[in-house]
């Protein structure tokens, strides 16, 4: 069965870029790169590009945007496609996942689920602009609240969370005193939040999409003057995870073991979306770490034994050829070389390095013989530009 990708990563946050580079870049000099595309609706980044990003304390911390910057910079020299593309649903089938999107299906090897805790669109634009995240405790939000309240007497507020909101929404109320209007909006599975709406600079509303019985989705905007986002409802209840089974999730987060794996063999997750706490520092370190149990999930499917990932892991066996250096000698005739940076010039023609011709079908379509092409995928090899498809 031919498939698009060794590893799609759901997520394009800090825990899903730095697990989308891992799969695709593993440093180890005798190692074969894998195929990697990253799925976002909302590109990359996430709330990550919000402000200041504290990796350990006040004398280590950087903006979220440039952190984001320079793993868009490794991203695109990796040339790791990055669908802007809703995931609607996943599910396995033999030793493959199928991904269905708002376009199209892919297929894969392995998924890591990196979704965070929200999926909303332009949160960053309208920080200050009409929207008010609570990024501060409650006791924090109710004393703000009571001096912010009297400023916006008889304005419209949209109070936004999921289950758990009712903690704070009932906090406001308390705090509000019809002050000013007050509708709630609880997001999950049918009910999501797209992005917010804006009239000129200001923010002016909030757009919702409402799946029905039927699986179509139902488009419609809610006015509003001021937003608030309560984050706290996310960290009880996750709801960036619609898309998976039930089976894998409590309360919304992903349950995984030590190797960030769940109990389906080849679906890994990370960061935020697994649990607390949360932090950009865990985020990062977990989407590493899903990113090399993804690679050797599907090393091990495509060659039948461990890869090279010396010094991330201790050599288990010399798997590489002596001559080479490379494990070229485990790559058969019936394996599919895929062609990772389609911007090179080489000899064979690129639509044939799709993953979906064999060796010997290339050789076959292409006057070459069997050492040209063998010497071509070896220098592809240690370029970290090929990889061998099943």
């Amino acid at each position: 069965m031919n498939y698009d990708f060794d590893t799609i990563v759901i997520g394009g946050g800090p825990a899903g870029s730095s697990a989308a580079i891992r799969t695709r870049w593993i440093r180890t000099y005798n190692s074969i790169p894998a195929s990697v595309a990253i799925f976002d609706e909302n590109g990359i980044g996430g709330i990550a590009n919000w402000k200041e990003l504290r990796i350990t304390g006040e004398s280590w911390k950087v903006k979220g945007s440039q952190l984001m910057e320079k793993m868009k910079k490794d991203i695109e020299n990796l040339h790791i496609p990055v669908y802007k593309e809703e995931v609607i649903n996943i599910r396995k089938k033999n030793d493959f996942f199928i991904i269905n999107t708002n376009k199209r299906e892919y297929c894969s090897l392995s998924i890591v689920i990196a979704t965070g805790l929200s999926l909303i669109k332009n949160h960053k634009e309208f920080l200050g602009k009409g929207l008010i995240p609570t990024l501060k405790d409650h006791e924090y939000m109710k004393n703000y609240l009571s001096k912010t309240l009297k400023k916006d007497k008889g304005k419209n507020f949209l109070i936004i969370g999921t289950k758990p909101v009712k903690k704070f929404y009932n906090l406001f109320q308390k705090v509000n005193r019809d002050s000013v209007k007050t509708i709630l909006l609880i997001e999950n599975k049918k009910t999501r939040i797209v992005s917010f709406v804006k009239s000129k600079k200001e923010l002016n509303g909030v757009k919702i999409k409402t799946r029905s019985d039927s699986k179509q989705y139902e488009f419609q905007t809610i006015k509003t003057d001021k937003v608030i986002l309560d984050f706290e409802s996310y960290m009880l209840e996750n709801n960036s995870t619609y898309f998976l089974s039930n089976k894998f999730k409590k309360k919304g987060f992903v349950t995984v073991n030590n190797s960030l794996s769940t109990s389906e063999s080849g679906l890994f997750a990370a960061g935020d979306v697994i649990g607390p706490p949360f932090c950009v520092a865990k985020a990062i370190g977990d989407g590493i770490k899903a990113g090399f149990e993804a690679y050797k999930y599907t090393f091990i499917k495509k060659f039948g034994i461990e890869p090279p990932m010396y010094a991330f892991y201790p050599s288990k066996s010399e798997i590489y050829d002596k001559k080479t250096g490379y494990c070229i000698d485990i790559i058969t005739d019936n394996h599919k070389p895929k062609l990772l940076d389609p911007n090179i010039d080489i000899q064979i023609s690129k639509k044939l390095l799709d993953g979906k011709h064999t060796i010997k079908q290339i050789l076959k379509k292409n006057s070459i013989d069997s050492k040209t092409l063998q010497k071509i995928l070896i220098s592809l090899t240690n370029e970290k530009r090929i990889t061998f498809h099943i």
